[in-house]
This record gives C-alpha cells, structure tokens and sequence, in this order.
C-alpha cells in the first residue's frame, strides 16, 4: 500500500486531533503513515501522498506552516497531495461564512505556489480551557452570536469527523497508480 504523510500545525489541538483521525483512517486502509509537525521537515519523496493541514486564527494560517510550505512547494507539486484547513467559520451557519473559510484555504494554496489534488475545510472547537481572559470573552461573543457554546467551563467541538474519514479516503482514492 501506500506511503502517506500527515503533517501539520495545531495551536490548542483540535488540528492535531483531526490529522490523528486522518492518520487512524489511512491505516485502517491498510496505508503506511507517519505523522509529524513542520519542525520534523520530512523528505517528501519518501511519500507517495503528502496532506498538510493548519488551523485559522484571526484570519490567517499557521505562520510555521506557511512558511515550511513555501519552503517546499516545488516538491509539494511534484507528488500528490492534499489540504485541510480548521476553523470555527466551517462550524457558522451562515453560508458566506462557510465559503469564506474555502476562500482562506484557497489563498492559502495560491499564496504558497501549490496545487493540491484535494482540499478540504473542516470546522474546529471553541477550547475555553487553553484561553487567557480576553480570548474567553471574544471566543464567547463570537460563539454567542453564532449560537454556539458559550459556558467557558468547558470546551465545544465542532468537527464533523465522518467528513474528515471522507477526506482521507478521497486522498487515497485520487491517487495515481503506480
């Protein structure tokens, strides 16, 4: 089977937890993979599938991984991948919302100079618990305006994870034979 790579950034760890699902199901396909964040800097052609994925805060992706990607988009384009972007704006339920997040992680791609075989946006989790003081009162504004969870004694997810199984299936389905 395959050679799969799972690399990625997390800031409070619902990335982290999505790549770990991804990961499972690429295994569970009977797919070799190894899972690492960008500090790692892998050898992408020791892979037969490459998906990278960062969070959105404040409208932007994880600088570490913008920049461990630019670093290597030359070898990104040469092997099939893909990308997933996490945010809370996946979660809204007002469509403009939705696509802005597709947007991002459009940009994200065109900004990079890559072309990934499959992208994907997945909605993330409000962590009260890993907030300071005022990220808690601005999460929970936006949260209540959004009609979200707003007890900051507790955290909330939002991923919907048979969506991050598909992706990951697709991944695999998509790529070339060889």
């Amino acid at each position: 089977m395959a050679k799969c790579l799972v690399l990625y950034e997390t800031s409070e760890g619902q990335t982290a937890k999505i790549a770990d699902e991804i990961a499972a199901t690429l295994r569970g396909l009977g797919h070799g993979v190894r899972q690492v964040r960008s500090s790692e800097d892998p050898r992408l052609a020791d892979y037969d599938a490459v998906i990278l994925g960062s969070p959105i805060h404040m409208g932007k992706h994880d600088p570490k991984l913008v920049e461990w990607a630019r670093a290597h988009a030359a070898e990104l384009g040469a092997v099939h991948s893909a990308f997933f972007s996490v945010s809370l704006a996946q979660a809204s339920k007002d469509p403009e919302e939705r696509a802005e997040a597709h947007r991002m992680a459009e940009g994200f791609v065109e900004e990079i100079g890559w072309r990934p075989d499959l992208i994907a946006c997945f909605a993330g989790s409000i962590a009260y618990s890993q907030y300071g003081f005022v990220k808690k009162v601005v999460m929970r504004r936006i949260a209540r305006k959004e009609g979200g969870g707003t007890d900051v004694s507790r955290d909330y997810e939002y991923t919907n994870w048979d969506e991050v199984r598909s992706f990951a299936r697709h991944v695999m389905e998509a790529l070339p034979a060889g």
